[in-house]
């Protein structure tokens, strides 16, 4: 169930990927062939490096695609083989250095996912998934506290995000704050029923109850 907004924030993310530094590459490949070659050379060197561009981009599509499939289908060391070869063909694109910390934590190595989910924060600092799937990694090392603050940086950035939520309620009842815990599960249950997320609706519920229960 925690992983239901991670995975179509990366599916999302297949349907935008773009190659920004291979066309910055070739606006400076051209601008140079313009300096030093006449008119008709410098055409010649436009069309060869936009060929060469698109050429590119369409084998980093093909490469992101083909690491999602592979993800799909739970092939996860497929799936890291897969999306470190985009980071190869593309290194300042964050999506597959999302893709592989998903694959990464899936396959149970935190620690290289929360590499990757670092560098995808350092390329795109507003990720929610990246700092919902980095909190996740953290606790799985038993680091409760920095899971807290990946979470809440998610909240703070999309506060109709319920994973965060049920997920910091995790972390806080690790830490045996029982209160914030169940707080924390109460605004999880209330999002995922205004989302319709009925499953995951009752998986809150229940933490609710077993709290209440219990004595928060």
């Amino acid at each position: 169930m925690n992983d239901k907004k991670t995975f179509i924030g990366l599916l999302v993310a297949t349907t935008v990927m773009v190659t920004l530094p291979l066309a910055l590459q070739a606006q400076t490949s051209v601008s140079s062939s313009n300096s030093i070659s006449k008119q008709g050379e410098s055409n010649n060197a436009r069309q060869t490096n936009d060929r060469g561009t698109l050429i590119a981009q369409q084998d980093a599509t093909n490469a992101f695609n083909a690491a999602v499939a592979k993800l799909q289908q739970q092939n996860y060391a497929e799936a890291v083989e897969a999306f470190s070869e985009v980071i190869r063909l593309e290194p300042n694109n964050w999506r597959p250095y999302l893709g592989r910390a998903i694959a990464y934590r899936r396959q149970g190595d935190h620690q290289n996912a929360v590499k990757d989910y670092d560098e995808t924060l350092r390329l795109n600092p507003e990720n929610i998934t990246a700092y919902s799937g980095r909190g996740i990694a953290k606790r799985r090392l038993g680091d409760n506290q920095g899971a807290i603050a990946d979470y809440t940086a998610a909240i703070r950035r999309d506060e109709n995000y319920g994973q965060a939520y049920y997920n910091r309620g995790l972390s806080k009842l690790d830490l045996n704050d029982r209160q914030g815990a169940l707080e924390d599960f109460r605004r999880a249950a209330a999002i995922y029923r205004e989302q319709e997320l009925v499953e995951f609706e009752r998986d809150a519920q229940a933490r609710i109850d077993e709290l209440e229960k219990t004595g928060s």
